[in-house]
């Protein structure tokens, strides 16, 4: 059974006449005939009673009429939903995030602009530390991820920056520097820098270090076990040190921790950049890529 045939049947039994059938249908009579004809045969059952006046449909053709219509619409709906995967309207995206991309504006508008333009399209977020997030891609468990570069293998992997901004010194709001409009990095030469430990962040670990050098001092370096910046900026409001931070996170525990731009410049900036693996190319993903674009443009118009 072909799907003309169907679409014939259902044609002719909306409009119950021949001549209106073939005309909306786009053909002349004898070949439908032939096809409703060679439908019933294959069915062994007659789906119309003719006269030369009317055409009704039998009992059978009436139940027959549901269900042909009900096919045709489901083919009718594979082939859009089929065209819409194609172009990326619908399917599936899993995106992964470090904790402090979340802070800076941007990525919440790539994610909010990407979830109105697509809102069919089954969207996931998971958060986690930069390795794990790299991983994960290189997996396959994520289609892309938002992370702070570090030394971890990013071979098969595309890498886009997306924010450069600036690292802060946070230090205790009872801090002696704390009213201080800007400190210079030699001016923390006595304290106890708190930093991520060496496994999640060894490159910023080390740039810190050799800033600190290139300032005069070896640092007082503090690897605590907490993985996140989050979780630094907590112990540092506790008063047990300083450490450095991204800008956009100059919003956190600001009731305990105040955020100190270094005059002398030479902290290293904080990048942001999002990962994909190299043959990943879903047109979900395209179409993610294509919002962070657009929305990196505009940041740098700003």
């Amino acid at each position: 059974m072909d799907f003309r045939r169907l679409r014939y049947f259902v044609t002719l039994a909306d409009e119950l006449h021949f001549r209106r059938s073939a005309e909306k249908l786009g053909v002349s009579q004898p070949p439908l005939s032939m096809a409703i004809q060679s439908l019933e045969s294959e069915l062994g059952v007659a789906l119309f009673e003719r006269t030369r006046r009317s055409v009704s449909l039998t009992a059978a053709g009436q139940r027959f009429h549901a269900d042909a219509k009900r096919i045709l619409a489901s083919v009718s709906e594979a082939a859009l939903a089929a065209r819409r995967a194609s172009e990326g309207e619908v399917g599936q995206l899993r995106i992964g995030l470090t904790p402090s991309a979340a802070f800076n504006r941007i990525v919440p508008s790539i994610l909010r602009t990407y979830r109105e333009r697509f809102p069919i399209v089954e969207f996931s977020l998971s958060e986690a530390n930069t390795p794990a997030q790299i991983e994960a891609v290189h997996a396959g468990a994520l289609d892309g991820a938002f992370v702070r570069p570090t030394d971890i293998r990013l071979t098969g992997l595309v890498a886009t920056t997306v924010l450069e901004e600036p690292m802060l010194a946070a230090i205790p709001s009872r801090h002696r520097l704390a009213g201080a409009e800007s400190i210079a990095l030699s001016a923390l030469k006595d304290e106890v820098i708190i930093l991520r430990p060496r496994p999640i962040g060894a490159r910023l670990v080390d740039r810190i270090i050799s800033a600190c050098e290139g300032a005069g001092f070896s640092p007082i370096i503090a690897q605590q076990d907490a993985p996140q910046m989050t979780s630094i900026l907590s112990l540092v409001a506790a008063d047990l040190g300083i450490t450095f931070v991204p800008a956009s996170m100059a919003s956190l525990y600001t009731d305990f921790v105040v955020y100190k731009r270094v005059s002398d410049d030479v902290l290293p900036p904080a990048l942001l950049s999002f990962v994909r693996q190299k043959e990943a190319a879903s047109p979900t993903l395209a179409h993610f890529e294509a919002v962070v674009a657009q929305q990196v443009a505009g940041s740098e118009r700003q």
